[in-house]
């Protein structure tokens, strides 16, 4: 299915700095390494030869100074937002962390057939489980997601019992229409936009913040919730909250016409 691009997208949100501008304000250098990394994260197969530049967009703007990066432990919030990534805890045991971008799984730090959204458990739910996964066009939604072969989890409160377990985490994904750059300028748009006075620190010690941004209807609004560095306010980590039953009153003509508007870009 084809994506919403930068030029449907992100540009009408943030314009690009000039890059003297960005080189003179910049507190960053990217390695090579890392470049290589994210050039393919965010452009995917394709490249300067189908006029397809996500990765300098997203450096001449600034785009990749928004997000946190740690070069000694490789922490990455851009890779942790759009394809996940692994993490070591205290023990030595690997952690599957973030991926919140189904189409970028292909072309993340992790192997393509190790990242992905678990679909196969669907059909034994029941019709509220599966409602609760449904997927919609151009929309947000949840999924239980495997990354780098690593089924992630989480710890919550078993309302019967009382006792804390651990269970399959839901993941909040962004829609799959987008590509990289949309998603991560929408996370920009967030956390330039959100009321500071509500922002909150974690036990963990990071700034955990929510905010909208616009869908492609132009009035609806994706709810986004933030987690940052309590200093620096760079992203960690950045994931919609998902509305059931969808947050867009799109026709199916109306569908139809995007996607057809998204073909006419590639």
């Amino acid at each position: 299915m084809p994506n919403i691009s930068n030029s449907q997208l992100a540009t009408e949100f943030i314009p690009p700095m000039p890059r003297a501008a960005v080189e003179e304000t910049a507190q960053f250098a990217v390695s090579p390494e890392r470049e290589a990394q994210l050039k393919r994260l965010l452009d995917g197969p394709y490249g300067p030869e189908h006029n397809y530049a996500n990765y300098e967009y997203a450096l001449d703007s600034g785009l990749l100074d928004v997000f946190d990066y740690d070069a000694e432990t490789g922490r990455d919030g851009i890779q942790h937002v759009l394809g996940g990534e692994v993490m070591k805890g205290e023990d030595g045991a690997r952690i599957p962390e973030g991926f919140h971008h189904e189409p970028s799984a292909a072309f993340g730090i992790t192997e393509p057939s190790s990242t992905y959204v678990d679909r196969e458990h669907i059909s034994s739910l029941n019709s509220k489980g599966r409602a609760d996964l449904r997927e919609t066009p151009f929309e947000p939604y949840k999924a239980k997601t495997v990354v780098a072969g690593l089924t992630k989890m989480t710890v919550q409160i078993n309302l019967d019992s009382g006792e804390t377990e651990t269970v399959r985490a839901k993941n909040g994904m962004f829609p799959k229409e987008y590509d990289g750059l949309a998603v991560l300028q929408a996370v920009r748009l967030a956390r330039d936009r959100r009321d500071v006075t509500k922002d909150v620190v974690n036990p963990s010690g990071n700034l955990v913040a929510e905010s909208t941004v616009p869908m492609i209807d132009g009035t609806s609004l994706m709810r986004i919730r933030l987690v940052m560095d309590a200093q620096t306010q760079k992203v960690r980590s950045a994931f919609p909250i998902v509305k059931v039953g969808g947050i867009m009153k799109l026709s199916g003509e109306a569908i139809d016409a995007t996607l057809q508007s998204t073909q006419k870009v590639r």
